[in-house]
Parts: C-alpha cells; sequence; structure tokens
C-alpha cells in the first residue's frame, strides 16, 4: 500500500516524462476528503492521507512517482 501525503505535481504542467501514468480514478465529490483509500487502474492501493490541508483534488495531480510511474488523479 502506497501512502500519500502530499501532491508531486502536474502531469499537464511538468516537463515531458517517459513514465506511465497509472490513473487513480475518483468520483468529483472525493476531490476534497482528506482521507481516503482506493486502488488504482494497474491494481494498486492507495491511500491518502492530507492531515494539515484539503487536498482539492485536480485532474493529472501527481501522487505519487517513481522511476518508470506516475500516480495521477482521474477524474
Amino acid at each position: 500500500m502506497i501512502i500519500v501525503k502530499e501532491k508531486s505535481g502536474n502531469i499537464y504542467s511538468s516537463v515531458n516524462d517517459s513514465r506511465t501514468i497509472d490513473a487513480l480514478q475518483i468520483e468529483w465529490h472525493e476531490a476534497r476528503k482528506r482521507i481516503l483509500h482506493k486502488e488504482t487502474k494497474q491494481g494498486r492501493k492507495i491511500c491518502i492521507k492530507f492531515m494539515r490541508e484539503n487536498p482539492d483534488l485536480k485532474e493529472g495531480d501527481i501522487l505519487y512517482q517513481d522511476e518508470n510511474t506516475n500516480i495521477a488523479v482521474e477524474i
């Protein structure tokens, strides 16, 4: 399980990246939740825990990055 505590940017405003994108699909009403448990399209389990602020997630927000993959929000 991947625990996310902050956003890492947005795929639409970042420089071309060769990483693949694994989408985390959320409903519009989940975009402002501070704690959320979901699964990405590729089956990775994600736990979002924004304790200090309202996340206000937007289309393309990057929640997690590694060498090969960006996990991004899809509303």
